[in-house]
């Protein structure tokens, strides 16, 4: 625990990169083969691939619908999904109590999200109570709750360097 607190105290990203292989020259270190899934977040291109991972049915399922592996979380009720008019959804897990009239493709979109009419979300993970604006574009993009994208902005990444906006940011 103390090597990997001081690892992110030095601003270390990868867990995996940073911390373990640098370890094997000094301690010893075990390897344990694993068949099922494994999606390794260790990095924002991790947490970014792994969530894109999640919208393969095959791989949700072998993750989340394991009976010796239960799922446990704090409920937290919503009302259903509203999409709008303009709505046009493909290949995306969408949460309760988000609010689509925009493009949502290849996405996850958390609780409360509002996606305005002709805002186009590609590739991208939109965690919870955020906005996205009239005619605006993310792709390949992570923003953390609360982040607020005015109208027409347009932000983009790519999936081995995501565009990311922390808490509350503003664009």
């Amino acid at each position: 625990i103390s090597i990997i607190d001081s690892s992110s105290l030095n601003g270390y990203r990868s867990l995996r990169n940073d911390v373990i292989r640098p370890m094997i020259r000094d301690f010893e270190v075990n390897a344990v083969q694993v068949t099922d899934t494994l999606l390794f977040v260790d990095s924002a291109e991790g947490y970014l691939s792994s969530n894109l991972a999640l919208l393969d049915f095959s791989v949700r399922r072998e993750i989340f619908e394991q009976s010796d592996r239960p799922i446990i979380t704090k409920v937290k009720d919503s009302p259903p999904t509203r999409y709008g008019k303009h709505a046009d959804v493909h290949n995306s897990l969408i949460a309760d109590g988000a609010v689509i009239d925009g493009t949502v493709r290849n996405s996850v979109i958390f609780r409360g999200v509002v996606i305005e009419e002709g805002a186009v979300v590609e590739n991208s993970v939109i965690m919870q109570n955020s906005l996205i604006g009239r005619n605006a574009g993310l792709n390949y993009a992570i923003l953390d709750k609360n982040v607020r994208i005015a109208e027409g902005r347009k932000l983009a990444g790519y999936i081995t360097h995501p565009f990311q906006l922390e808490r509350n940011s503003r664009i």
